[in-house]
């Protein structure tokens, strides 16, 4: 029952973490270049 209403919040911010944890990473990289 909490699985309902927290995946709409939490599927935005889990979801480029996820799939992309190393992408993030790329962009520090740069960032910090």
């Amino acid at each position: 029952m909490s699985d309902v209403p927290l995946p709409e919040c939490l599927p935005k911010p889990e979801e480029p973490k996820a799939p992309a944890p190393q992408q993030t990473k790329t962009k520090l990289f740069i960032f910090q270049a």
